[in-house]
């Protein structure tokens, strides 16, 4: 992780995260004009749950921004499991906020992400995009048909085609 001048970089790759409230979770505040750049690879996330706290856990990934002025929101999604999470398999939230630059490549956008994520068992949605558009193609969601259920809210966008049709592993 490194940071400086209002900027958070931050690698967070390689981890086996079982049994947690949520598994990966980024949360931008209201410090203006701050930026955050995220590369999440290679994770395992296994069985998040809302561990009693009341708290409404068990997210595989979420990433929210906007409760101030964003200059700079990226994240590179590449390669990790997420298997039978409480809620969504990932969640990419953009709130009250003004985006200056928001690219979240899950594969096929912007900042080069292959895909290759397994988004397996999710009791919620298996993706969703809350005001913000989401590029999730080459994924495999558990089925050759593709995500169950994707939700696009408050005029968020995601693209999940094409998707994987059999398991990368």
């Amino acid at each position: 992780m490194s940071g400086g001048g209002n900027v958070l970089t931050a690698e967070i790759r390689d981890n086996q995260i079982i049994d947690c409230a949520d598994g990966i979770e980024s949360f931008l505040d209201e410090t203006p004009f701050s930026s955050l750049r995220l590369e999440i690879t290679g994770n395992t996330i296994d069985s998040p749950s809302d561990q009693g706290d009341g708290w409404g856990r068990g997210y595989g990934i979420t990433l929210q921004a906007g409760y101030g002025p964003v200059n700079v929101f990226e994240a590179l999604i590449e390669g990790n499991t997420i298997l039978n999470p409480e809620k969504d398999g990932m969640s990419f939230i953009l709130t009250n906020g003004t985006d200056n630059s928001v690219n979240l490549d899950a594969g096929g956008g912007g900042l080069g992400s292959a895909g290759q994520n397994r988004i397996i068992g999710s009791e919620g949605a298996d993706i969703v995009a809350d005001g913000v558009a989401v590029s999730a193609t080459n994924n495999w969601w558990g089925s050759n048909t593709g995500p169950e259920l994707v939700l696009e809210i408050n005029g968020g966008t995601v693209d999940v085609d094409p998707f994987l049709t059999s398991d990368p592993n």
